[in-house]
Formats: structure tokens, C-alpha cells, sequence
């Protein structure tokens, strides 16, 4: 993994006086979906599960007076989906009924997944007995998605308007991948505590040659209380 290496090279160049000082954190962790269309369909039944705990650990070295370093574990939490759903070709957002022409059976899609990663940040932070600051920087993560269809069939739309359909082939996707995606946040200190916001761009498309698989989420919003060691 990239992220690994750079944080052991990153812990190799440090001073051996410098200061190393552990630090844990305990977050809520929201979500924020894809678009319509994309696993659910806004007009049919849906829930989607977009708020979970999540949690950090790793270290911080003070650079400087007002520059510090992290490099931290972060599990960004686990997001599920369930939504009734209707064929792409057959689904209109804009038709009252949500269908182009005849609606047809609706499908159960159930889906859920998890990302957590390394990160690398650098941040600037003001002194004094109430510190703010703000940081960035990149972060090397695993996403894992399923998705299960059981009743799902295929269905073509005929130059009339009408449907013809096939029988009832469930699906059954599991997909996992590496990405690289980059945070940026902004972090409230006091003594070894502190609290931050963070906004990581993950939920990277996962793709495979025989297609694309997006997990429901776009990116993550984490809140997070900790402490420094």
C-alpha cells in the first residue's frame, strides 16, 4: 500500500528527539449518497443508512509552534441501502407514476458496504490555551461494496412502449478496491483534547471490464472527538 509506505518513511525522517504523540479519536460518520438512480430511485420505497460510528488512531508530531503532522488509521464507517427499484430503461423522475409507460414488478435492491484507510496530514494551528487549525492532505483507502438483487429480471422495452421481461435471475455483486482520495478538515484544541470535522472525497467507482460498481455513498463527513496521548 502507498499510504503504509509513505507513513513509514514519514516516521523514518522524523528527529529522533521530536515528540511523537499518539492520538485516538471516536466520530459520527454521514454519508452523502449518490445521486437518484444510482441503487435507489426517489418515488419508490427506500432507506438508506448513512450515519454510523467511526473511529481514528494513530500519531501526531508538533513540527513546529503552529505546524503539525498525523498519520492515521481511520475507519470511516459502514453505509447500507434498501430500495425498491424499477428497471433503468423502464424508470422515468420526472412521470407521476416514475415509469416510462407500463410500470413494471418492482425489484428488492439491498446493498452494503464499509471504507477506512491511511492518512497522511499536514495542518496549521494557531497557540495559545484554545488552538483552531486547518489540515489536509491525502488518504489511501479500501471500499467494499455488495449489492443483492434476488428478484431482479431482465426487461427490454419494445418500439410500441410496452415490456417484454425474462424470468427472475438474482444478482448477487461483491466488490472491493483500493483508491486514493484526499481530506480536509478543520480541528478545535484545548490541552490533549480537541475536536475536528473532516471531509473525506472517497467513494471512488470500483472498476471491474465487466463494469462499473459505485458504492451509495459519495463521500464521507466525519465528526470526531479525541484525545493526544
Amino acid at each position: 500500500m502507498r499510504a503504509a509506505l509513505l507513513c513509514l518513511l514519514l516516521a523514518l525522517s522524523w528527529p529522533a528527539s521530536a515528540q511523537i504523540s499518539p492520538e485516538f479519536g471516536i466520530s459520527v460518520s454521514h454519508a452523502t449518497a449518490r445521486h437518484n438512480g444510482t441503487w435507489w430511485q426517489q418515488g419508490f420505497p427506500f432507506a438508506l443508512k448513512l450515519n454510523r460510528p467511526a473511529v481514528m488512531a494513530g500519531i501526531r508530531y508538533e513540527a513546529t509552534p503552529h505546524v503539525d503532522l498525523h498519520a492515521d488509521a481511520v475507519w470511516l464507517g459502514r453505509d447500507s441501502s434498501s430500495a425498491l427499484a424499477t428497471s433503468d430503461e423502464n424508470y422515468s423522475a420526472t412521470n407521476p407514476t416514475h415509469c416510462n409507460g407500463p410500470c413494471l414488478p418492482l425489484s428488492h435492491f439491498y446493498g452494503r458496504g464499509w471504507a477506512a484507510g491511511l492518512r497522511l496530514v499536514a495542518g496549521w494551528h494557531s497557540t495559545g490555551r484554545w488552538q483552531w487549525g486547518l489540515h489536509g492532505g491525502p488518504i489511501e483507502y479500501r471500499e467494499a461494496w455488495r449489492m443483492d438483487v434476488p428478484d431482479w429480471y431482465p426487461s427490454r422495452r419494445l418500439p410500441d412502449g410496452t415490456y417484454v421481461t425474462g424470468t427472475i435471475s438474482p444478482v448477487h455483486i461483491n466488490r472491493a478496491a483500493w483508491k486514493l482520495g484526499w481530506t480536509v478538515g478543520a480541528t478545535l484544541t484545548r490541552g490533549r483534547y480537541f475536536a475536528s470535522l473532516d471531509w473525506y472525497r472517497d467513494g471512488a467507482d470500483i472498476k471491474r471490464p465487466e463494469g462499473i460498481y459505485p458504492p451509495i455513498w459519495r463521500w464521507h463527513t466525519l465528526l470526531t472527538l479525541g484525545i493526544t496521548l
